[in-house]
């Protein structure tokens, strides 16, 4: 089921099954990667939504896009991963097109946070089935990384006050 539209959010499904994987019998588990795979195939050939950087608002439209990003990776297919992280709307997509100066969140900075949990856990996933490429180690055209991502969301809230030989100071 893909919720009928762009907010859905199924990532708690994925790390269940992630960490119930060892105990589901065969049928169930082939139905949840079924179930998976038509996830995914929604969010590849079936969403017909447009992601530009002023048409879409990532903290309420991406949380479905993310989870089938997820899913991908339950599913450890690479070419899946490959053609999710490609995808209009997908982690290449929000790094190379939607990250204003390479880091800050485009539409409102009170919501960049909204999705770190489920990135985090894109970027966690990809390193681990050696493809950090696609998630802490992929440096979107402007410069965006993960790391420049959060690191913007203290720039935003706090002045960073350099302290001479010691680390830096946020008041």
């Amino acid at each position: 089921d893909t919720g009928g539209g762009r907010h859905y959010d199924q990532s708690l499904d994925v790390l269940r099954y992630d960490a119930l994987y060892d105990r589901l019998e065969p049928g169930d588990r082939k139905a949840l990667e079924d179930t998976f795979q038509a996830f995914i195939r929604h969010h590849l050939h079936e969403d017909k939504f447009t992601y530009t950087r002023t048409s879409w608002l990532p903290n309420m439209q991406w949380p479905r896009p993310m989870t089938a990003h997820l899913m991908a990776l339950a599913l450890r297919d690479e070419r899946l991963i490959r053609e999710v992280f490609a995808s209009s709307g997908g982690w290449k997509h929000y790094f190379d097109d939607y990250l204003a100066d390479g880091r800050f969140y485009f539409e409102e900075f009170g919501k960049q946070y909204s999705m770190i949990g489920e990135m985090l856990l894109w970027c966690r996933g990809a390193e681990r089935l050696g493809l950090d490429e696609l998630g802490y180690g992929y440096v979107g055209k402007g410069g965006a990384t993960m790391r420049r991502y959060l690191q913007s969301i203290i720039e935003l809230g706090y002045p960073r006050v350099e302290i001479p030989g010691g680390l830096p100071h946020y008041p």
